[in-house]
């Protein structure tokens, strides 16, 4: 059976001083946040065969 997996991105750090959203960092909420997802995506019992991603 086929699935679709989505999530968005972090919580970004907006008070940070940078310029593009491409350099912008994440916040710690948002680091947090991805390591959780990245747990969990792991162990799931599935392998993607296609992921679509912004590049911001």
């Amino acid at each position: 059976m086929r699935s679709v997996i989505m999530f968005r991105h972090g919580k970004s750090d907006w008070d940070a001083d940078y310029g593009p959203d491409h350099d912008r960092p994440l916040a710690k909420r948002g680091i947090k946040a991805a390591k959780k997802m990245g747990k969990y995506l792991a162990g799931l019992d599935q392998v993607p065969h296609i992921v679509v991603s912004s590049t911001a």
